[in-house]
């Protein structure tokens, strides 16, 4: 039971995260659409090199990333009408 309350937060951590981000593009476009971004905000993050990490760090960046993945493919599953 625990850990489903767990990953239920997580999920929507994940989405409040999202839903932010949107957020953040939506309001930079209105006012400020010349200074849009051309890619994303996270492909402009730089990340240490491997040999500079250790394996906690590794795991809490692919954690971080694979919310992200998860989060978009919830959004994206929720918006194409399937229950993922």
């Amino acid at each position: 039971m625990r850990a489903h309350q767990a990953a239920i937060k997580q999920r929507d951590e994940a989405i409040d995260l999202a839903a932010w981000m949107i957020g953040q593009y939506a309001g930079l476009a209105y006012h400020n659409p010349k200074k849009y971004p051309r890619k994303p905000n996270t492909a402009k993050q730089t990340i240490a090199p491997v040999d500079d990490m250790d394996e906690d760090d590794i795991k809490e960046i692919m954690s971080a990333y694979a919310e992200m993945h998860n989060a978009a493919e919830g959004m994206r599953g929720g918006l194409n009408g399937d229950d993922a």
